[in-house]
């Protein structure tokens, strides 16, 4: 319809002689969407555990920590790279790798490093959900560029990787506590990949259930 020069849609206004193009955004998601953006992540996030259970292999704990502590750094710096932005959370977690290894080097004592997942991984939760609580949703910030969601698909989202994150830090502490070195390294490197790759495909029907179109962009006709 034609109210006052303008026309309306579903999804706003634009005026008469302007086209209407929507974002890059299907009306539900497809698997791709979703998983190649946390790929390139998860990608980059899995290079420092890969080097880091490499020079463990080669060289002990001791190398395999120092290696770990260069290659967090290098992540950070990739991703800075990537997106020409300081990335919080690969900042945070470099900061945490640099702190507990650290102490594994100063103190010969490889206890250090392998709480370092728990450490990240409660401290995460108790932002998301303490950021939640207090009316502020970060993961729709951090994450709002790739994912379309309503309000009540993001809190709901928040909720589950919360859970996740505290599920993942008490694991790592029971495998930290049980097991080997060695073990908990293959653990770090291999089953957490797995573990978060099952997470997201778990995912996918909230993220359907709750998608929503990207907002239009009006743009003159030729």
């Amino acid at each position: 319809m034609n109210l006052f020069g303008l026309r309306t849609f579903p999804h706003g206004i634009r005026r008469s002689g302007e086209t209407v193009q929507h974002a890059a955004s299907p009306i539900a998601p497809s698997l791709s969407s979703v998983a190649v953006p946390f790929l390139r992540r998860t990608v980059i996030e899995l290079g420092p555990a890969l080097i880091f259970f490499a020079a463990f292999s080669w060289q002990g704990i001791m190398v395999g920590t120092g290696a770990f502590m260069a290659a967090a750094l290098i992540s950070v710096a990739v991703t800075y790279a990537e997106r020409r932005t300081f990335p919080i959370t690969p900042i945070v977690t470099a900061f945490l790798v640099l702190c507990f290894g650290g102490l594994t080097l100063l103190f010969h004592e490889s206890t250090y490093v392998k709480m370092q997942p728990t450490a990240a991984n409660a401290l995460y939760a108790a932002v998301l959900s303490g950021a939640l609580l207090s009316g502020h949703n970060l993961l729709k910030r951090t994450f709002s560029p790739e994912l379309h969601l309503d309000d009540a698909g993001w809190e709901k989202l928040t909720w589950r990787i919360v859970g996740y994150l505290v599920a993942l830090a008490l694991t790592n502490e029971f495998v930290r506590i049980e097991f080997s070195t060695e073990t908990w390294i293959a653990f770090k490197t291999f089953v957490l990949a797995g573990l978060n790759f099952a997470f997201l495909l778990l995912q996918f029907p909230l993220l359907r259930a709750h998608w929503r179109p990207a907002p239009f962009v009006a743009v003159p006709r030729s």
